[in-house]
């Protein structure tokens, strides 16, 4: 199995770097359109090939010359290695990128449609520390309570937003900033209530994120028939997340 997926990377990386032949070329392509698995390994190759021009990628070559040239002056017995030895290095850094990919999907097939919505679409929200002035004693503890959130310290955020509310209930920024929080530890009862309490309200900039963190809220509960009643209102309504929410109202009635 691990010599016919070597040969078939082989193939991938002489097509992509211009390696072969035009007969070579052309059944290489027929054998694209009848083997899945070429394909796959040759999307993945494409890939590893980005990382490698990647920036990051370019440092960590340097990295290795600057660590060569340490070793060159203490005068350690250590050789540079040969072009050849670097690209099995690369082809082993592939096999181990390509067991983490498969490894991956597998492990998304076992997932329920509901929670692979969650997965590929929610993204936490994300707030800059300056996000409001502190101006008086409710706006210090918000400030703070944002920072405990980024910090990802949603236990502490949440006391914060929590105790922000109890001095003005009006504040539906630390509504939203709270059902985020107990959305992060997987409170989805508290998270739910404090999305509702914002579209309840209507009268705020808030609405449509309470709207969107609220589907997630239904999602993970497996509530598909209210997560769908609230993506087709989003859906109608044509605001921020009207496309995203049409993808994920395709996939739940698929």
């Amino acid at each position: 199995m691990k010599e016919k997926a070597n040969r078939k990377i082989n193939l991938a990386d002489r097509y992509l770097h211009g390696h072969m032949s035009a007969e070579e070329r052309a059944d290489f392509e027929r054998r694209l359109k009848e083997d899945p698995e070429l394909k796959e390994y040759l999307d993945i190759q494409k890939e590893v090939d980005e990382v490698i021009l990647d920036r990051e990628a370019l440092d960590f070559a340097a990295t290795l010359d600057e660590v060569y040239d340490v070793y060159k002056t203490k005068k350690q017995p250590v050789k540079r290695l040969r072009p050849v030895y670097r690209r099995v290095g690369i082809a082993a850094a592939f096999l181990v990128f390509l067991g983490v990919g498969m490894l991956v999907r597998q492990q998304d097939a076992n997932l329920p449609v509901n929670r692979l919505i969650v997965k590929k679409y929610y993204r936490p929200y994300e707030v800059p520390v300056n996000y409001r002035s502190a101006e008086g004693t409710v706006d210090a503890t918000f400030r703070q309570a944002v920072e405990k959130y980024n910090n990802k310290e949603y236990s502490e955020a949440i006391r914060l937003f929590e105790q922000v509310l109890k001095e003005d209930n009006t504040r539906m920024d630390a509504n939203l900033m709270s059902g985020l929080s107990n959305f992060e530890i997987k409170h989805y009862k508290q998270a739910d209530s404090s999305f509702r309490t914002i579209i309840k309200h209507r009268d705020n900039l808030y609405v449509q994120q309470a709207q969107w963190y609220l589907g997630f809220c239904f999602l993970m509960t497996q509530q598909d028939e209210k997560a769908i009643k609230l993506y087709r209102k989003i859906v109608e309504e044509k605001g921020y997340y009207s496309r995203k929410a049409e993808k994920i109202l395709k996939k739940l009635q698929s």
